[in-house]
């Protein structure tokens, strides 16, 4: 492996990719990498006892599930609709330069918002959590150059995953706002800031499956995936509930942001997913989610094809919250 972090982490990675490839398959190289990094994890109480800088995987075991369920149960009792991740937002008065979602824009870097977005809305909850604690804006352009071995089109989830938790997440105050042209990523704001981004590292959680129950269960604790898939919604309608909800089907391949945020409304279960194409949602009239994304329901949930050969489905915890 070569000593450069602008070096590919996995090996076997190509970083020739049109820019219509934003999300790729995984070569063999890197599910054999992915796995490696799965066998590093470890219980959860293990993770709060250990501070230190090293790259760090939470099991999804009993632990972890008696943990989330802890969690939705402290969210029912703080108020659930309260704990949805845009409402955050505005009842902390944040203003993050990049804002609540941003648009990826005309490149490929659907992996970088799929980890930004699942990362932005897992902190949100817990700050609220913690007591209205302000989560650190970041801006993982960085992060996200090391993992594919430079700026441009093309990764999937699992070296995004090692990358964020190996090298952590930068801040938007030391590197500046995302832009298309990656002009945060300089081997200059690399070094200069990268103590201040193992702060903020990534503690990946690998989803056990692809069910409907499980995204349920984790984001009912007010947790956020980044994920990949072959379709995902076009579009939304309200639904009689006053909730809006994914419609239509955009093809091809696509990491996005899935859970922070579920609730069950007469019978009707609903997770929360944003997408990094702009404001091209209807805000519901029960739940005024950003427009960036909607709910997806079981009835509709096929909607969503994952497919675990774009990479692992990881919750995306943030080791700080400041």
């Amino acid at each position: 492996m070569s000593n450069n972090r602008f070096d590919s982490i996995f090996k076997g990675k190509s970083t020739e990719f049109l820019l219509s490839n934003g999300l790729v398959e995984m070569t063999d190289d890197e599910a054999a990498d992915e796995q490696v990094c799965m066998s590093m994890a470890v219980p959860l109480p293990l993770i709060w006892k250990n501070r230190d800088d090293n790259e760090k995987y939470v099991q999804w075991d009993s632990e972890m599930e008696k943990h989330l369920q802890h969690l939705g149960k402290l969210i029912d009792h703080g108020g659930r609709e309260s704990f949805e991740p845009f409402s955050i937002y505005q009842e902390m008065g944040l203003n993050w330069s990049d804002g609540f979602a941003q648009s990826q824009g005309s490149i490929g870097t659907c992996c970088l918002f799929g980890h930004w977005h699942a990362a932005k809305q897992t902190s949100l909850t817990q700050a609220k959590l913690h007591g209205g604690m302000k989560p650190v804006e970041i801006q993982p352009s960085i992060t996200y150059s090391i993992a594919r071995g430079g700026w441009g089109s093309g990764l999937n989830l699992a070296p995004m995953s090692k990358a964020g938790a190996k090298y952590g997440n930068y801040l938007t105050f030391d590197v500046g706002k995302y832009s298309t042209s990656g002009s945060a990523v300089t081997k200059g704001n690399q070094q200069k800031f990268a103590a201040n981004a193992l702060k903020y590292q990534s503690i990946p959680c690998y989803v056990p499956d692809l069910s409907f129950d499980t995204f349920y269960e984790l984001a009912r604790a007010g947790c956020a995936c980044n994920i990949g898939s072959s379709s995902w919604p076009s579009g939304s309608i309200i639904d009689t509930n006053g909730m809006s909800i994914g419609q239509g089907a955009s093809r091809g391949a696509h990491a996005t942001c899935l859970g922070g945020f579920a609730i069950e409304i007469n019978g009707t279960k609903y997770i929360l997913w944003t997408n990094s194409h702009g404001a091209r949602f209807k805000q519901g009239t029960r739940i005024k989610q950003n427009p960036f994304g909607c709910f997806v329901t079981r009835q509709n949930w096929n909607l969503l094809a994952l497919n675990k050969k774009f990479g692992t489905p990881y919750i995306n915890f943030i080791e700080l919250v400041t």
